[in-house]
C-alpha cells in the first residue's frame, strides 16, 4: 500500500496490510423438539470468544444452548476481546404450532396382571416416558396417578417407559403411536408388571450453603422405588461435629452422639416423603473448612440373592483422628475370607503417596489400620471392594482438619475432590465448604474434580446443585429453573433429589430439564436474607463410552416471576485417568535431581515415562512384580520411554531405571 501526500507530490509512504481470512465465523445447529419450540446452539471457532444471541424479539442472550420459541432470524454475533474483531451468524426458524399433537396417557402397575391398563389399577409417578422417532427424542415425566403428556410433531412414534430397575418389567417392548392430524389428540395407557415383591428404599440429603453461626435446613428426602411395602422404615442421620442439631419435622426415635434415628412408618410403593433437619453452623467453623452429613434409610436389605462367584467378603473404610494420627481402619465385615489381595491407595491433598502394604488381604472380621501424621493435611483412602459384591459400594474415607500444619491451620478445598462411598440408593453422602461470601445463584457439580480441568473418571454420575435467592424487593411466587444439559449426560437417568421446597419436575424439549417450585413465597433478602435462598439438587449418570478428554459443562438459568432469567456460572468437568499426581520415585544418591513421571498412571494399557534430570545416554527399565520377581526389563534411549502392558494383571508393581553409570531411581506402577 502506498500513501501520497497531495500537497508534496514527492512525498511517499508506504506500508505492507496483509489481509487474512477471517476465522471468527461461528456454526449453528438446530434440532425442532416440538412444533413450538427448537433448540440451537453455536460452536465457536476458538478459545477466548464472546457470543450473544439476538432473538426476534430484540431480547439478547448469552447461553450457548438456546430453546428457541419464537419464528424468525435468530442473530449470533461473536466477539474477539484479545483483537477487538466481530463476526456475525443467523439461522432462521419458522415454528407452525398448528402443527403439533398431542399425545397423552396414564403408566400403571399392572396388578391383574393381564398387560391390559384398567382405571383402577394403580398409577405410577416420576417415571420417564420416551417418545421417540428416529433421532428425535422426547420425553414426559409421569405426575399424579401416572398421568403423562406431550406434544410432538406429526409423524410415527415409538413410545416406552424407561425401566428403573430389576424389579420392574415392561408388558411389551414399545407402542407404535402414528399422530396424523394437526391438533388431534392420541392417547397410549402403558403397563408394567413386578420381576419381584420387594421394596427398595431410596434415600437424598442434600445442603444449602453454609456459613458460620446460621441456622440452616438439611432436607432429607425418600422413596419406595421398589414392588412392596417398606413397614417401620426409618432413617439414621449422622451430622458432622460443627452441626448443633436444633429440631426435626419427623418424629425423633432415638439420639446416639452425632447419629439421629428419624421415622417415616410404612412406605407404600411409589410413595415418596420429605422431612427437614434444623441446624446451627458452629460459630467454630473456619472458612473453607468442610462440614458432612450422611443418611442411610432402612431397610435396605438386597432384594436378589448375591452372586454366586462372591466371596462373601465385603470391606469397610473408617477414618479417626486419635492420638495425634489419622487412623484409617479397614474392615472385613463380610461372612467370608479375601480370596486375593486388593489394592489401596492413599492421597494427601490431591497428592498420592507410597503406602505399605499397597494392598490388603483380610479374613472375615479381620482389620489393618494405616496410620499418617496428624499434620493438617486433608487425607483420602481408597480401596477396591471385593469382586462381584452386591450393590455399587467403592470403599472410601476421607479426613480433614486432623492435626495443623506449621502455619498453623490445615488444608481445604479437597474433600469434594473424588466421588464419596453413596454409590448405593439407600445412603448418601453430602459435604459443603463453610463460606463467607457468595454469589447468590450458582451452580455445583460433584464431584468437583481434580485439578484446574477438574478431572473425573468415566462413568463417575455427577450430582448438581443450583442454588437461587431472591434479592428482589419483593415475594417471589414462583421459581423456575431451567437447566440445559450437556450432550454428554444421559437424561434418561436424571434423578431429582432432595430441595428447600416442594417442587414439580419435566422435561421440557431436548436435554432441558425444568424444576418448578409453585406458591414458594420466597421472601426478597432484605426483608429475610436466609429465608430468601432455595437450592435443588439431582444427580445424573455420563453417555457411554465417552473419550479421554471429553469436557462437560452445565449451566442453568433461573427465572424469578415474570422477570428475566438469571444466568448461573458454568461447571466443568474433564473426563481423565491417571490425572493424581504420584509421589513415587526415590532416587538413589548422587541423582537426587532426577524425577519420573508417569502418565497415566494408573495404567490400562500403556503409560509413557518422562525422566526429568536425565543426563542422556543409554538407560534399563525393570518392573518387579508384588513379590519381588522381575517380571521384565527394557532397554532405552533418551528422557523417554513407552511401557506397554501386554497381559500383566491388575495391582501395584514397582519399577526402577538404571543409568549407564549403575546410578538408580525406583517407584510405583498402578495396572488397572
Amino acid at each position: 500500500m502506498q500513501v501520497t501526500n497531495s500537497a508534496e507530490p514527492n512525498c511517499l509512504a508506504e506500508d505492507i496490510v496483509v489481509v487474512s481470512e477471517a476465522m471468527l465465523t461461528p456454526s449453528i445447529s438446530m434440532n425442532q423438539v416440538s412444533c413450538d419450540s427448537a433448540v440451537i446452539a453455536y460452536t465457536l471457532p476458538g478459545q477466548g470468544l464472546e457470543a450473544t444471541w439476538t432473538l426476534p424479539d430484540g431480547s439478547q442472550s448469552i447461553e450457548s444452548f438456546l430453546e428457541a420459541t419464537q419464528s424468525g432470524y435468530y442473530y449470533l454475533e461473536v466477539f474477539d476481546p484479545v483483537n477487538g474483531c466481530s463476526a456475525q451468524a443467523s439461522i432462521l426458524l419458522d415454528l407452525d404450532p398448528s402443527q403439533c399433537a398431542t399425545l397423552k396417557g396414564r403408566l400403571v402397575r399392572d396388578t391383574v396382571p393381564d398387560c391390559i391398563p384398567a382405571a383402577n389399577e394403580p398409577g405410577l409417578a416420576n417415571w420417564l416416558i420416551v417418545i421417540q422417532n428416529g433421532s428425535q427424542f422426547f420425553y414426559a415425566v409421569t405426575q399424579a396417578d401416572g398421568y403423562y403428556e406431550q406434544s410432538a410433531p406429526i409423524g410415527d412414534y415409538e413410545v416406552y417407559p424407561i425401566i428403573p430397575g430389576p424389579l420392574w418389567l415392561p408388558c411389551q417392548d414399545g407402542y407404535s403411536v402414528s399422530l396424523q392430524q394437526p391438533g388431534e389428540m392420541a392417547i397410549q395407557d402403558i403397563p408394567v408388571q413386578e420381576s419381584e415383591p420387594c421394596p427398595e428404599l431410596s434415600v437424598d440429603l442434600s445442603m444449602p450453603l453454609l456459613r458460620q453461626c446460621w441456622t440452616r435446613s438439611i432436607p432429607v428426602s425418600y422413596c419406595n422405588d421398589g414392588t412392596a411395602p417398606a413397614d417401620g422404615a426409618y432413617v439414621v442421620v449422622t451430622l458432622d461435629d460443627f452441626f448443633a442439631f436444633d429440631y426435626a419435622t419427623a418424629p425423633l426415635l432415638s439420639q446416639d452422639g452425632n447419629e439421629y434415628t428419624f421415622g417415616i412408618g410404612d412406605v407404600a410403593p411409589g410413595q415418596c416423603g420429605t422431612f427437614y433437619i434444623y441446624v446451627e453452623v458452629s460459630c467454630d467453623a473456619v472458612v473453607g473448612q468442610t462440614l458432612c452429613a450422611e443418611a442411610k434409610i432402612f431397610p435396605n436389605g438386597p432384594c436378589f440373592p448375591p452372586s454366586p462367584n462372591w466371596s462373601g467378603a465385603s470391606l469397610q473404610v473408617e477414618a479417626f483422628c486419635e492420638g495425634g494420627e489419622v487412623q484409617f481402619r479397614i474392615e472385613n465385615v463380610g461372612s467370608g475370607d479375601m480370596p486375593q489381595a486388593l489394592p489401596c491407595i492413599v492421597i494427601e491433598d490431591g497428592v498420592m503417596l507410597l503406602t505399605s502394604p499397597d494392598s490388603i488381604q483380610l479374613n472375615s472380621g479381620e482389620s489393618f489400620t494405616y496410620t499418617f501424621p496428624a499434620n493438617g493435611s486433608t487425607y483420602r483412602i481408597e480401596v477396591e471392594q471385593e469382586p462381584f459384591h452386591p450393590g455399587q459400594s467403592m470403599p472410601a474415607a476421607v479426613l480433614e482438619g486432623c492435626g495443623v500444619n506449621e502455619q498453623g491451620t490445615f488444608s481445604t478445598g479437597f474433600v469434594n475432590q473424588f466421588a464419596l462411598d453413596d454409590a448405593g440408593s439407600f445412603i448418601d453422602v453430602e459435604c459443603r465448604e463453610v463460606v463467607a461470601s457468595y454469589d447468590p445463584n450458582d451452580k455445583h457439580g460433584f464431584p468437583r474434580g481434580y485439578g484446574a480441568e477438574n478431572f473425573i473418571y468415566p462413568g463417575t454420575d455427577i450430582e448438581y446443585l443450583v442454588q437461587f435467592q431472591n434479592t428482589g424487593n419483593d415475594t417471589a411466587f414462583l421459581v423456575v429453573i431451567r437447566d440445559t444439559l450437556s450432550e454428554f449426560l444421559d437424561i434418561t437417568t436424571v434423578q431429582p433429589g432432595a430441595a428447600s421446597h416442594p417442587y414439580t419436575w419435566d422435561i421440557d424439549s431436548n436435554n432441558i430439564l425444568v424444576f418448578t417450585f409453585d406458591n414458594i413465597l420466597l421472601p426478597d433478602s432484605t426483608t429475610n436474607l436466609e429465608g430468601s435462598q432455595g437450592f435443588i439438587e439431582f444427580k445424573v449418570a455420563q453417555q457411554g463410552g465417552l473419550p479421554l478428554g471429553t469436557v462437560i459443562e452445565n449451566s442453568a438459568a433461573i427465572y424469578f416471576g415474570l422477570n428475566d432469567p438469571v444466568a448461573t456460572n458454568t461447571t466443568l468437568h474433564t473426563l481423565g485417568y491417571g490425572f493424581i499426581e504420584l509421589v513415587n520415585f526415590t532416587s538413589e544418591a548422587g541423582i537426587q535431581e532426577l524425577r519420573a513421571r508417569v502418565a497415566p498412571n494408573p495404567v490400562d494399557e500403556w503409560a509413557l515415562f518422562r525422566l526429568e534430570g536425565w543426563q542422556g545416554g543409554e538407560g534399563l527399565f525393570e518392573l518387579f512384580g508384588p513379590q519381588g520377581r522381575r517380571l521384565r526389563e527394557q532397554r532405552f534411549s533418551g528422557a523417554e520411554l513407552r511401557f506397554e502392558r501386554r497381559g500383566l494383571s491388575a495391582g501395584f508393581y514397582t519399577f526402577r531405571v538404571v543409568d549407564e553409570r549403575g546410578r538408580w531411581g525406583s517407584g510405583k506402577l498402578i495396572i488397572r
